[in-house]
């Protein structure tokens, strides 16, 4: 199965839609979230690994490039959760274990 997570809004405190970024030298760190259309009901997390693949258009060029690919894991328990459509899965880095750790975070009402 193919996803396309289209909508992507970054930032640490707010969030803003993304529709460019400018990254200088020295680089930029944000928070990222990547979302799916709101009229794309269809798809679910299942329990299994997916392959995240991060693509962008640097300004000038004609075609996209991939910029970052990892493989993510998601378990029964996790796609249970993401069942209730108020909560969100995150991966966060885990600089000792060396790799991304998921958890569930569920928006309060």
């Amino acid at each position: 199965m193919r996803q396309t997570f289209n909508i992507w809004v970054y930032g640490d405190d707010k969030l803003t839609r993304g529709s460019g970024l400018f990254v200088g030298e020295n680089g930029v760190s944000f928070n990222h979230h990547f979302l799916t259309p709101r009229a794309d009901t269809d798809f679910r997390f299942v329990e299994g690994t997916y392959r995240l693949e991060l693509f962008a258009k640097l300004l000038g060029d004609k075609a996209s490039k991939l910029v970052f690919a990892h493989s993510l894991s998601i378990t029964e328990g996790l796609a249970e959760a993401l069942a209730d459509h108020k909560s969100g899965l995150y991966f966060d880095w885990g600089a000792e274990s060396g790799q991304y750790i998921p958890h569930i975070d569920v928006r309060s009402s």
